[in-house]
């Protein structure tokens, strides 16, 4: 039983002959312990993500070998046009991150302040007021478009390589619901949902949409399943009512009905909710 058979048998309840290991986000682990997996500078796990897809696959399966999880989750890749735009230099004994097209110089030997290989901070600006806000600001990339910028690239390299034994997480999506913090700010959304609902339901649906045509490029990229991410839709943080109105579309979304039926992904497509349960389209 290879690590993609056990995986499947497990989703489905059947007997394996040990329960698969994996780490949650382990792309991120990667990222942290970089230089433990490669013996190569901290740094270079910037140039590593810039790579050229089949260069990003050589050095994701000497890390796999170091830490050989039995789920894999690619990283995600930024645009190709963006990668190309990247080089990696050394100056004065320091390393950079050169951009040819803003000809901007990013050095890449501080630390981040949590310890960790990056940090990340929740928008708290307002940027949308109206529907009409929603409508002006958020432009829904389709599908095609993102397949053709790259952004699929390192999944599809990787399941290219692993794809026949390996179970292949192709990345995910953030839940709608936190996605809007993105226009209104973390702190506002939550009053917004009392205060402004129809503005927060009008902008979850953008959220939605775009949200929907990530999943078909991921799937396109071939990997096993992908995932629905919102920790702040839990039963701590807004009500029931809330959640059936602004994040269980999406749920209603991965279940079936119109939407699904209108951008249909993959017949094989695993699609796990963390504030919900598994679900496997049929």
């Amino acid at each position: 039983m290879n690590n993609r058979q056990r995986v499947y048998a497990a989703l489905e309840g059947k007997p394996v002959d040990r329960a698969p290991v994996t780490s949650l986000y382990n792309f991120l682990y990667h990222e942290d312990h970089f230089s433990e997996l490669t013996g190569q500078p901290a740094w270079k796990r910037s140039q590593w993500l810039a790579m050229p897809a089949g260069q990003h696959a050589e050095l994701f399966a000497h890390i796999h070998a170091q830490a050989p999880f039995e789920l894999l989750q690619p990283h995600p890749a930024a645009s190709r046009s963006w990668r190309e735009q990247q080089e990696f230099v050394e100056r004065d004994g320091r390393p950079f991150q050169h951009d040819k097209k803003k000809d901007t110089w990013t050095p890449l030997d501080s630390r981040a302040e949590s310890g960790h290989a990056t940090d990340s901070h929740a928008n708290e600006k307002q940027l949308v007021f109206t529907t009409a806000d929603v409508d002006r600001l958020v432009k829904i990339t389709p599908a095609g478009q993102l397949q053709a910028d790259g952004y699929h690239d390192f999944i599809k390299a990787v399941v290219e390589r692993f794809g026949r034994d390996e179970f292949i997480i192709s990345q995910g999506v953030v839940g709608t619901f936190y996605r809007c913090h993105e226009y209104v700010g973390l702190t506002n959304l939550f009053p917004m949902l009392i205060e402004c609902p129809t503005l927060i339901e009008h902008l979850s649906r953008k959220m939605l949409e775009q949200n929907i045509e990530m999943i078909r490029c991921l799937a396109a990229g071939g990997g096993d399943a992908i995932y629905i991410d919102d920790a702040t839709a839990t039963c701590d943080m807004i009500s029931a009512a809330m959640y059936e109105r602004f994040s269980l579309l999406a749920a209603d979304c991965a279940k079936g009905g119109k939407t699904r039926a209108k951008y249909k992904t993959s017949n094989r497509l695993i699609i796990v909710q963390r504030n919900g349960l598994p679900m496997k389209n049929k």
